[in-house]
């Protein structure tokens, strides 16, 4: 039963209203177990002439689901086992999964946060057994948006992701020290960025498809310094190769080798 209460008063009374409104849902009975025509078992609360409430339907297939039903359909809190033993457990949603939950694989692999008609969308951690991890957003099942995807040996990507792949904006910080920050493309640097490496290398300027490619400077520890243009990661074309004796070898190159000098 449903009520509805206005209330109005002024200086001489004060008077409340009732008004009983009837509900008209129907209140889920239980019922014996019930087999459907495709061999699954039903054993829960019925409204009516569908599944309504807590209940818990196995298929043939060694499939289960235990959990809230509305008209007919998984719908609020449930478990879902697979026939192949793979379990989600969270929120559904007219018969999918929708809201937090956590889906675990029989192989070990794990995901847990949230989902939107069956898929991975919003933000979620992803593990697999060999210690890789994923943290951050998806969208329809896939990595997209900002997360940080690491690796058992200590390297990992904190960046923008696009359809599962690196895409977009990020650092990738390996194990031996070495790290890139910039741009990507399809799990390749693409676009314009700095490359450290742990004995005092460095890289700054555009790449394509991992190599450096364009315009860029390079430095060496020993105070060397070439800055020109780059093809697939050689000097090539219009450079100047600054040495630390202050000499320099200014003009064109090819393959990484000096040619001649522009003067």
């Amino acid at each position: 039963m449903a009520f509805c209460c206005i209330a109005a008063s002024n200086e001489d009374e004060h008077v409340t209203y009732i008004d009983a409104v009837s509900a008209t849902a129907e209140v889920p009975t239980s019922r014996d177990p019930v087999t459907f025509a495709d061999g699954s078992t039903y054993s829960g609360q019925w409204a009516g002439d569908e599944r309504s409430g807590e209940g818990t339907q196995v298929w043939k297939d060694g499939a289960r689901y235990q959990g809230t039903w509305r008209a007919g359909q998984f719908h609020g809190e449930g478990r879902f086992q697979h026939s192949n033993g793979d379990v989600y457990e969270g929120g559904f949603e007219k018969g999918a999964a929708h809201g937090r939950g956590t889906y675990k694989q029989l192989s070990g692999a794990t995901y847990s946060g949230e989902w939107y008609k069956d898929q991975k969308h919003g933000r979620g951690q992803e593990d697999w057994p060999d210690g890789t991890r994923y943290e951050g957003d998806y969208a329809h099942g896939d990595k997209a948006g900002i997360g940080k995807l690491s690796w058992s040996d200590g390297s990992y990507y904190e960046g923008s992701f696009r359809k599962k792949r690196i895409d977009g904006e990020g650092t990738y910080c390996w194990a031996d020290g070495r790290k890139f920050r910039g741009q990507w493309r399809q799990d390749q640097i693409h676009g314009k960025g700095t490359f450290t490496w742990p004995d005092g290398r460095s890289y700054e300027g555009e790449y394509e498809l991992d190599k450096k490619h364009g315009y860029g400077t390079f430095t060496w520890p020993d105070g060397r310094r070439y800055v020109g243009e780059w093809a697939y990661g050689h000097q090539h074309g219009q450079g100047c190769l600054h040495k630390a004796d202050g000499s320099k070898e200014d003009g064109t190159w090819s393959q990484g080798k000096f040619l001649n000098d522009t003067a």
